[in-house]
C-alpha cells in the first residue's frame, strides 16, 4: 500500500502526479504484490485440497485442478479460512490474504543527488504516435470542421484498453480544443476578456470530433509488464495536426498558420489573406 501522507511515505524527489510515476513504480509494486499473493493463494488452496500447488489453476475466482469437478475451492472460502479459521492454514503461513512488495526500479541511476543513492529514478519511458486530421474550412465564416481524426499510437503493453483509450481520447480532445478555441484574450487596457468557459472557447462533447485510435505497441524493456506512460501523449501533437490541416486547406490562398487558437475570426482573416491574422496571437 502507498500512504497519501507525505510524512508517512518514503522519501521522494518531488510532489507530482504523472503517468511516468505510476507506470514505472506503482505498477511494479502492484505486479510484485499480486504475484506474491497469487503464490500464497495457490499454497493455501493446495493445502486445503491436498494437492501440489503447481497442479492448480485460477479462473473466475476459483482455484481448481484442471479437469476435476470436485477438487476446487473459491476465493471466498479461502478468505474465510485465512481470516477466520487460522487453524486450517499450513504451518509457517501468516493468516490473512494480503501481500506487501517493495519495488525498486532496476534502471534507477545511483548518486544523482549526493548521499541519495538509488533514491531518485531518472529513466522514464514515453509513448509515441502519429496523428492525422482531415478538416473542412468554411471560407465565408472561418469555421473549421474536423471531419476525421486518426491516431496511431505506441503505448507499450496495453494492460487495460478502456483506460488507455480514455486517456488518449481525453488528451486528444484537449489538444483539439487548444487548436480551435482555447485562448486568453485581453482588452487594449490589459483587462482579461475570457473570464468564463463560454468566452474561453472550450470544446463541448458535441463539438469534439470522434477520435479513431489504432494501437501499435512495442513493449518497453524497462518496465515489469512492458507498459509505457500514456496519459498526456495525445495532447501534444493534436494542435499541430489541426493547424497543419487548416494550413493545407488554406494553401490556395497562400497563407501560413503561425498561431493558435484558430478561431473563426482568425481563420476568416487567413482565408482572406489578412497579414495581421498570421501574426495575431491570443
Amino acid at each position: 500500500s502507498i500512504p497519501f501522507d507525505s510524512d508517512l511515505s518514503p522519501w521522494g524527489v518531488a510532489a507530482a502526479n504523472s503517468g511516468n510515476n505510476f507506470h514505472l513504480y506503482d505498477i511494479g509494486a502492484i505486479h510484485g504484490a499480486a504475484t506474491k499473493l497469487r503464490e500464497k493463494v495457490l499454497q493455501l488452496a493446495g493445502y486445503v485440497l491436498n494437492t501440489n500447488p503447481k497442479e492448480l489453476a485460477i479462473e473466475n475466482a476459483v482455484v481448481q485442478v484442471p479437469g476435476s469437478a470436485t477438487k476446487k475451492v473459491t476465493f471466498a472460502e479461502l478468505g474465510r479460512i485465512a481470516y477466520n479459521n487460522q487453524h486450517l492454514i499450513p504451518d509457517g503461513m501468516e493468516a490473512g490474504l494480503q501481500a506487501t512488495y517493495y519495488y525498486m526500479f532496476p534502471h534507477a541511476k545511483p548518486n544523482i543527488i549526493p548521499g541519495a543513492d538509488r533514491l531518485v529514478r531518472a529513466q522514464f519511458t514515453f509513448s509515441a504516435g502519429a496523428h492525422a486530421a482531415v478538416v473542412e474550412v468554411d471560407k465565408a465564416t472561418g469555421k473549421v470542421h474536423v471531419l476525421r481524426y486518426l491516431i496511431v499510437g505506441d503505448n507499450g503493453t496495453v494492460i487495460n484498453p478502456d483506460v488507455v483509450n480514455g486517456q488518449v481520447y481525453g488528451s486528444a480532445a484537449h489538444g483539439i480544443a487548444v487548436a480551435l478555441g482555447e485562448g486568453f484574450m485581453y482588452s487594449p487596457e490589459g483587462q482579461p476578456l475570457t473570464i468564463t468557459y463560454l468566452d474561453y472557447g472550450k470544446c463541448s462533447t458535441e463539438e469534439t470530433p470522434r477520435v479513431e485510435v489504432i494501437h501499435r505497441p512495442s513493449p518497453s524493456p524497462y518496465t515489469p509488464l512492458g507498459q509505457k506512460a500514456a496519459g498526456e501523449g495525445a495532447a501534444i501533437p493534436s494542435p499541430a495536426a489541426i493547424a497543419s490541416a487548416v494550413e493545407d486547406a488554406l494553401k490556395p490562398f497562400g497563407v501560413k498558420v503561425c498561431d493558435l487558437p484558430l478561431t473563426p475570426e482568425v481563420v476568416w482573416r487567413l482565408a482572406h489573406h489578412n497579414p495581421e491574422a498570421e501574426r495575431r496571437s491570443y
